[in-house]
């Protein structure tokens, strides 16, 4: 069973490498994009002339309720903790660091 699991993985990772390496890419729809765009917040067209949110250990469901509210605060885009499991479930503001320190390919903290 583990060298079956290994194989698997091991099948995955190198196709995710072979895709990087051609360098291709999502299309998102324009619409999709426009929608997101949060126009109606009078925020830029472009994320690079915007302003980024940091939601530090902020959950995604957290982040998802109060779209509207850092969207009206001026924010076009969100950077979240990294999404991996981590050595710490918890970590005191002064351990940021932990967070950065993943155990396994796992997403979810």
């Amino acid at each position: 069973m583990m060298n079956r699991t290994t194989r698997i993985w091991s099948i995955i990772l190198f196709a995710a490498m072979l895709l990087q390496a051609l360098s291709l890419s999502a299309v998102v729809p324009q619409s999709t994009v426009q929608a997101a765009g949060g126009e109606e917040y009078g925020l830029p067209a472009n994320t690079k002339d915007g302003v980024i949110f940091h939601a530090w250990n902020w959950s995604f469901d957290n982040i998802t309720s109060n779209l509207p509210a850092i969207a009206a605060a001026g924010y076009k885009s969100i950077q979240t903790s990294p999404i991996q499991a981590s050595k710490e479930a918890l970590t005191e503001g002064s351990k940021w660091w932990v967070l950065y320190q993943p155990t396994n390919f796992q997403i979810g903290n």
